[in-house]
């Protein structure tokens, strides 16, 4: 293991050189695998499952590593197991997709070397199937456009630690192929250069899951991914494109539809009875063709007849159509031209997304009008900004209702960017981001909601009955555990408008109990805390193990879990560095059922869930 310790401490000098890049670092904790794991692309029966593995010779070709998949994070219910190999030709990335699992269904997985060395313990979730009695409520996690130079990861952060996800929608813009520079707030030195070939993709790759917060948010919940211009270098010459997109998906897997074409990946996701997810790629296929009318298509023959296909045929309530593209109409034409904002060609703000082929966008609304699909939902990224629209083939005219949103084909919700700028970053003052705020929204009247300033992820709370999008915005500027809920918005079945009054505080969270077995870890700040809870189930009492990176002052909470409030503090003192403790905690007094465990610090939060069993 020599060689893997001096890389080891290789990266954590590196590191350390780079003053600029807060909250960065390799997970060496779990040596050799530096960058975590992952799982990805869920169905009723399987998931893909990731790690990368640093091997501990240069002289090595091919490693094996054995995965195991349990019902409980103590791996006592192993329900699969196998052996994968990776090399350089894959550098030494791990994909295993793993068959023949029960439908909505937790899991645990973890991988491990020949020499008894282990990943952290990862969490997924399989997706219900059209017999899964209890998939009648849904609810995700919503993202793009997250820019590691920009700012910090707090909205992964947040998302690690909502254990009531089903799965994290990832919009495009995952990585960035450059450091804006406006946007200089976590750059490592030496400054990145932007990566021209299939080395320094993977390099910007690893760089990514340097931070923590997105090596959690991976960890925690089983991710659906779709790429888009930042990610690949999709202008570029034909090999250097094919070899950004191979670097791509050995650290981003998806689930082909064509294993032979890693260019193809639109793809759809079923969850039972209530949703389809239609995952749609604009980046590689606007002008691939023209439409009948001889306007530029903006998804190609191809895709455009695999997704109203889908539509048409889907049995699901719900309908979600993600694309990387704002599929509203967004005019800029009626800011004055005396302001001092130079926004998109002066008409449109951006003609690369949906508002450049108003045509192609007619032709899928009238589709959707014509064979009166309801409930189709839109999620999109890139924009950076929050928005939540009705989608109408002419939204200024009479046959849409501004007012009440009758008339509107469909809806859809834009959640801003991780931490990539928007509005706020451009540096104009306040009082020109309202004026314009409000020019928008005059030229706009199908915008429900707009904030072209704040940071931060969406959620989709999905039932039967109604779908609520809500806002959740972060700093980015500073670490922080803080959050804010922006606004929430309702679409009722069949009514495919959203209801104009606003929520103004969250939806309740998903009642996820029942589904959960064993031990469920939950860290939401990853600073490197090795934390283990034994006995789980127990009857009384029940013991913490940890060890902290950094020295703390540590209170231990109790949670309901029914409705996330603190019952007790049941214990808190200051923990050393650099070494184990353990804190035995008695439930006696209290009834059976599980609890959350919150441990928080001031440089710490992290968590377990605990079943009390009675005797």
């Amino acid at each position: 293991m020599k060689n893997c310790c001096l890389l080891i401490a290789l990266l954590t000098t590196i590191s350390l050189k780079a003053q600029t890049a807060i909250n960065i670092y390799a997970d060496t904790a779990y040596a050799p695998f530096l960058y975590g794991l992952a799982s990805f692309d869920p169905t009723d029966e399987s998931v893909l499952i990731w790690t990368h593995l640093s091997p501990d010779s240069s002289q090595q070709t091919v490693v094996s590593l054995v995965w195991e998949v349990a019902t409980d994070s103590n791996f006592t219910t192993i329900v699969q197991t196998g052996t994968s190999s990776t090399s350089a030709a894959r550098d030494w990335t791990v994909v295993v997709d793993v068959q023949n699992l029960a439908a909505y269904t937790t899991y645990f997985y973890r991988f491990s070397t020949n020499n008894n060395k282990f990943t952290r313990v990862g969490r997924t979730r399989t997706a219900p199937n059209s017999s899964s009695a209890t998939a009648d409520h849904l609810r995700m996690g919503v993202i793009s456009c997250s820019s590691i130079y920009s700012g910090f990861f707090n909205a992964y952060a947040q998302l690690a630690a909502r254990p009531d996800l089903d799965v994290l929608l990832h919009l495009g813009d995952y990585i960035y192929d450059f450091v804006d520079a406006d946007e200089e707030v976590r750059v490592p030195s030496p400054y990145p250069s932007n990566p021209v070939d299939k080395a320094g993709w993977r390099a910007r790759q690893k760089y990514y899951l340097m931070d923590p917060d997105l090596r959690a948010a991976r960890q925690m919940h089983p991710w659906i991914v779709i790429w888009d211009n930042h990610d690949t270098d999709y202008s570029g010459s034909t090999s250097q494109a094919a070899d950004s997109r191979a670097a791509f998906l050995e650290y981003v897997p998806m689930r082909l539809t064509d294993t032979t074409d890693n260019q193809k990946i639109y793809r759809k996701f079923s969850y039972g009875n209530l949703l389809d997810v239609l995952m749609v790629d604009i980046l590689l296929y606007r002008n691939l063709d023209n439409l009948p009318s001889g306007d530029p298509s903006i998804l190609g023959n191809n895709q455009y007849s695999w997704l109203t296909n889908a539509l048409q045929n889907s049995t699901a309530k719900w309908k979600i159509i993600a694309n990387q593209k704002m599929m509203c109409g967004w005019s800029v034409a009626n800011i004055p031209p005396f302001f001092p904002v130079t926004i998109g060609n002066g008409t449109v703000l951006d003609t690369k997304s949906w508002d450049g082929y108003d045509a192609a966008r007619d032709r899928l609304l009238d589709f959707i009008e014509n064979n009166a699909i309801d409930n189709v939902v839109v999620l999109s990224g890139d924009a950076h900004v929050s928005m939540a629209s009705d989608l109408h083939q002419a939204p200024t005219g009479s046959a849409y209702n501004s007012s009440t949103g009758a008339g509107s084909v469909a809806v859809e919700f834009l959640p801003t960017s991780v931490s990539r700028g928007n509005f706020d970053e451009m540096g104009y003052p306040g009082w020109i981001v309202t004026a314009v705020e409000g020019y928008m929204a005059t030229a706009n009247p199908n915008q429900v909601y707009s904030d072209i300033t704040q940071h931060g992820y969406g959620i989709i709370d999905m039932k039967s009955d109604s779908t609520v999008a809500e806002f959740w915005y972060c700093d980015i500027l500073s670490q922080t555990n803080a959050q804010t809920f922006g606004q929430g918005l309702l679409v009722k079945d069949a009514e495919n408008h959203w209801h104009r009054t606003a929520m103004n505080t969250p939806s309740p969270a998903k009642d996820y109990s029942a589904t959960l077995t064993g031990i469920k870890q939950l860290i939401s700040k990853a600073k490197n805390i090795d934390l283990t809870v034994y006995p789980n189930p127990t009857t009384d009492f029940f013991k913490l193990n940890f060890s902290l990176m950094e020295a703390d002052y540590i209170q231990v909470e109790l949670i309901n879990i029914s409705n996330g409030k603190t019952i007790q503090t049941i214990h808190q003192q200051a923990y050393s560095a650099n070494r184990k403790h353990e804190i035995q905690i008695n439930l006696a007094q209290w009834p059976a059922g599980q609890y959350f465990i919150h441990l928080k610090g001031k440089q710490l939060k992290a968590g377990t869930f605990i079943q009390k069993i009675n005797p």
